[in-house]
């Protein structure tokens, strides 16, 4: 059995001013847990493995990242670095390669 629900024009604007709100709050760290080297959201707390990951799949992150999350990456997006490998706070794009750069450097 289906329950439908009114929803008001107010309460519509509110829930997507709150969705956009929590999307322009997401916190992205680097870091590396024993030989992981992982990206963390904070918020969700999921922690994506970039082992998983080559350097040419950003768009297949992305694609996860929206089916784990329900939204979309917000554009310029930064990432903190946590494990201190030489960047901090690089739109995620720019971390990405950064990463990439010193996981295959290793």
């Amino acid at each position: 059995m289906v329950t439908l629900m009114k929803i008001s024009k107010g309460q519509l604007r509110r829930i997507i001013r709150e969705m956009s709100d929590r999307a322009g709050r997401l916190n992205i760290e680097f870091d590396v847990q024993g030989e992981t080297p992982q990206l963390h959201i904070q918020q969700s707390g999921y922690r994506y493995d970039l082992r998983e990951y080559e350097r040419d799949d950003f768009v297949n992150f992305l694609q996860d990242f929206e089916i784990d999350h329900s939204h979309p990456m917000p554009e310029g997006q930064g990432v903190a670095d946590y494990y201190g490998i030489g960047f901090d706070h690089l739109p995620l794009r720019e971390a990405w390669d950064f990463i990439f750069n010193v996981i295959e450097g290793m």
